[in-house]
């Protein structure tokens, strides 16, 4: 855990903050997997003055407008994402690894905050952005993990192996994809 928030940090210093605003967030949700539930928070977040309170919050603590505006896009797809379980097979790390994004790839925070963008009939993601978003979904990911005081070693194990397989995936095909779509879709197959 103490590496990957290290690793994030290292990319940016405040992102201390965003991980916190997050992990405060994601504590309202954390008791309830009712579809509805999730919903409606996510309809919560949605609104307007919930984002402009976001991202005063996060020109608080030095993020520009356009950072701040970024990075709340990014803390609302982190928050509809859940804990990925354990998996004990390359296979299924790396089906995982398709299935988290091409359900993200349905959220408009996650799209707007990789840039996504249609030139020459080719939809384009931003490198950078896609290297944030993988260290902040492992980060997330590591931090729900620990969260729950009752696991026992051996599963806090075993879903670790499981995000570094499945960030693994993510950063192979991302250096395959030459920062197009389609071709990120297909180096997760």
């Amino acid at each position: 855990l103490l590496d990957s928030v290290k690793s994030m940090v290292r990319f940016d210093p405040r992102a201390h903050y965003l991980l916190l605003i997050w992990a405060m967030l994601s504590s309202l949700t954390s008791d309830s997997n009712e579809p509805e539930d999730l919903n409606s928070f996510q309809n919560f977040l949605d609104q307007n003055p919930v984002r402009k309170l976001l991202q005063e919050s996060l020109r608080s603590v030095g993020y520009s407008d356009h950072e701040a505006w970024k990075n709340s896009q990014a803390l609302n797809w982190m928050l509809s994402i859940k804990e990925v379980p354990p998996l004990k097979t390359e296979k299924s790390m790396k089906a995982a690894a398709l299935a988290i994004f091409n359900n993200s790839l349905g959220n408009q925070d996650f799209k707007d905050f990789l840039e996504v963008n249609r030139y020459n009939e080719i939809d384009w993601y931003n490198g950078e952005r896609f290297d944030q978003m993988l260290s902040l979904w492992q980060t997330a990911q590591i931090i729900l993990v620990f969260a729950d005081q009752k696991r026992k070693q051996a599963e806090i194990k075993a879903r670790l192996e499981s995000i570094h397989g499945i960030v693994s995936h993510f950063a192979q095909a991302g250096k395959l994809a030459d920062y197009q779509i389609e071709k990120l879709i297909k180096a997760l197959r």
